[in-house]
């Protein structure tokens, strides 16, 4: 299981220090190197806004399509199966001490 820099060189539309990152890009970006199982560093919020993905969370697969919202929290294991082309979402980025208050 690797460990990756999910999020480094990526579109940030809003960001709180490093507690709160908010991004808005296509998911290509983002998903380009991690089909391979990865342990999550951050509590992670997929909002889907067009196409849709296939995600694994601990190994249990999902399916997020428009108006659908997914969220990998910190320690879990993740991993993008599939992704259409036309797959654009709004990623919400939360440290562990952010989401720790909320959960």
């Amino acid at each position: 299981m690797s460990r990756v820099p999910l999020f480094e060189n990526h579109s940030i539309a809003g960001r709180v220090e490093n507690e709160l990152i908010l991004l808005d890009e296509s998911i290509e970006r983002i998903a380009a190197n991690i089909y391979e199982p990865f342990k999550n560093e951050m509590t992670a919020t997929f909002i889907c806004l067009d196409g849709e993905a296939r995600i694994k969370v601990n190994m249990v697969e999902y399916s997020i399509e428009p108006s659908r919202v997914i969220i990998v929290r910190f320690g879990q294991t993740c991993q993008i199966s599939g992704v259409s082309e036309n797959l654009r979402c709004r990623v919400i980025l939360m440290s562990r001490n952010f989401s720790d208050g909320l959960f």
